[in-house]
């Protein structure tokens, strides 16, 4: 957490270089080329099969009550969701790619930068497809977070379809004036032994990048190739920042919680004050339920 801009987490969707199945469905090499009307007419009879992060339950219903039924009724097209993380799916489809494969198990897929970057580089991507749709006219394609991914521009090989912000939650029952500064959390946490922690997934290595931007010296900072004199100045600053912080984290940082989920929990215990999200939003979803405290609340970092 500092003072500059939060990091902004925009989630995208990718199709796969093979068509829908099991169906024979459109040549990939040609199914751009068609008007939408017989794109959407193509699809009716086939199966989508969906790679995407299934850890969140709100996604997950959302997607299970609102996003299948819809394509089912309007379009006539089934979506099998399998649940596939990015790694896995670069790696998987590198091995078809590998084996001259001419359809892939997964035809679309959620996923972020770093992934977005390796599959193209394995030309795995089909597009650029985003003009096609027609709901891209409401896309602000000018928009940094948009036009470009892992510094990389997207040129219509990935459609975007949920931005979000990483957060800090904390309880303001027991927070009730929160750190708004690195220098004011580091305050914090030796304050109160015990009660803050990093998880060891995605969201709290998200985390630790923000900050190393910030000892980079802000936004952009690291833009534009690997400058190893730049990030070694950087890193060095992250992990002098750390080290002394560590005994009073939670288990006096000699473990940390594996997923998001565990981190949640402790804080709905009680036993940390803060959790995080790549969504900032979940405070709301996880108040309403009883998962979080009612006095929770959420802290963008700017």
């Amino acid at each position: 957490m500092s003072s500059e801009r939060g990091a902004l987490v925009v989630l995208t969707l990718a199709a796969l270089v093979a068509g829908c199945s099991p169906a024979p469905g459109p040549d990939p090499d040609t199914v751009l080329e068609r008007e939408w009307s017989a794109i959407v007419e193509a699809a009716r009879g086939q199966t989508v099969t969906w790679g995407m992060w299934t850890g969140d339950p709100y996604i997950n219903r959302y997607v299970e009550e609102f996003v299948k039924p819809r394509m089912r009724e309007r379009y006539g097209v089934e979506v099998d969701v399998v649940s596939a993380v990015g790694g896995d799916i670069v790696q998987m489809l590198m091995t078809e790619r590998e084996a001259g494969a001419r359809e892939s198990a997964i035809d679309v897929m959620w996923i972020n930068g770093e992934n977005f970057h390796q599959l193209r580089q394995i030309d795995a991507l089909l597009g650029p497809f985003v003009d096609v749709l027609p709901n891209a006219r409401w896309i602000d394609s000018e928009n940094p977070f948009i036009r470009d991914d892992f510094q990389q521009p997207t040129l219509g090989y990935e459609c975007p379809w949920g931005n979000v912000q990483q957060t800090l939650i904390y309880d303001s029952a027991r927070v009730p004036d929160p750190p708004r500064t690195l220098d004011a959390l580091a305050s914090w946490i030796q304050e109160h032994p015990g009660r803050f922690t990093i998880e060891n997934g995605f969201t709290g290595m998200t985390l630790l990048k923000a900050m190393l931007t910030h000892f980079a010296g802000g936004p952009g900072a690291l833009d534009g190739p690997f400058d190893e004199a730049r990030y070694q100045r950087a890193s060095a600053a992250l992990w002098d920042y750390l080290r002394p912080l560590r005994p009073f984290f939670w288990q006096e940082g000699r473990t940390y919680p594996e997923q998001l989920s565990q981190l949640h929990q402790l804080f709905a215990a009680g036993e940390v004050f803060f959790t995080m999200s790549n969504n900032d939003a979940e405070v709301d979803n996880k108040i309403r339920p009883g998962a979080h405290p009612d006095d929770g609340a959420r802290l963008c970092p700017r």
